[in-house]
């Protein structure tokens, strides 16, 4: 591979850094090649996550090609200082890479393959290039609907992990491993804890709701019931009971603004960056007799 992950970097922490570079603007050569990195595991992560390909090469490949496109167009697109008649921006400003990635992450799969491995499509004569780009919209428009609880799922497995960050990085009690240990242990256990319904509460939630609505609402106090109630001290006397209950509130605290920021990049994208989509399909990828 041309880059290895980092260990202690998750894929939510390199959106938000790219985000915020994006926003500010003026990024610096050193800022450039972290992101070329960072958007490279992440079109890593994502082209392996829809199982693209069948050959592991073909991975690095397309991820080096959609680091480099999506790079171009957050930072070198001659377009992006440019306004329209009406002053407004020729190009829609990308507030989330992770959205955009995910919006033309197949088109740009399909053009990778026809650019390194097959030939370009070739409309038919006397057929319609309005009916194809209305078809390829539709498409595109499919695409575009993702599947939050594929990211969320992904997150959570790493949640263990997470929380072991949080706690050896912020306990006041690093230099004791054995109790840093007991407390880490406590936390996870705690957090488990407040996910875990009774089967009283499961029969309830599948028998007694059944409107989506209501149901979502007595999840929810379920939840924040657990919560109240979650701590679970392992080799720790009772003395610990505040602490890991401070510990456990600072963690869900950071989970809830992944989790948010997560939801907030799989929402639709807008029209303009979907007429951008179409364009980037049919430019350089089709030729009309």
């Amino acid at each position: 591979m041309l880059y290895t992950k980092p260990k202690d970097v998750r894929y939510v922490d390199m959106c938000i850094y790219i985000d915020n570079i994006v926003k500010r603007g003026d990024p610096s050569e050193e800022e450039i090649n972290l992101i070329f990195e960072y958007l490279y595991h992440l079109s890593f992560m994502l082209s392996h996550k829809h199982k693209y390909f069948n050959e592991s090469h073909y991975y690095e490949e397309f991820s080096i090609y959609l680091a480099t496109e999506v790079l171009y167009r957050l930072f070198y697109n001659p377009k992006l200082n440019k306004v329209d008649d009406d002053g407004n921006p020729v190009l829609t400003p990308i507030k989330s890479v992770l959205n955009y990635m995910k919006a033309i992450i197949y088109g740009r799969k399909c053009a990778f393959e026809h650019e390194n491995y097959s030939q370009k499509i070739t409309l038919r004569k006397g057929s319609n290039s309005l009916d194809y780009t209305s078809n390829l919209n539709n498409k595109l428009k499919d695409t575009l609907v993702y599947n939050i609880e594929t990211d969320i799922d992904i997150y959570l497995k790493t949640v263990s992990k997470e929380i072991k960050n949080i706690v050896y990085n912020d306990c006041i009690y690093k230099n004791d491993k054995i109790l840093l240990q007991n407390i880490y242990m406590s936390c996870l256990l705690s957090v488990i804890n407040s996910f875990t319904f009774t089967k009283i509460d499961i029969d309830n939630i599948n028998s007694t709701y059944s409107l989506p609505e209501s149901k979502y609402k007595y999840i929810n106090k379920l939840y924040k019931k657990n919560r109240d109630n979650c701590i679970i001290l392992y080799n720790l006397s009772e003395s610990y009971h505040d602490y890991i209950q401070i510990m456990v509130k600072r963690i869900f605290n950071k989970l809830q603004n992944d989790l948010i920021y997560l939801s907030k990049s799989s929402v639709d994208i807008s029209d303009d960056i979907l007429s951008e989509l179409i364009y980037l399909e049919l430019d350089g990828s089709i030729n009309t007799n």
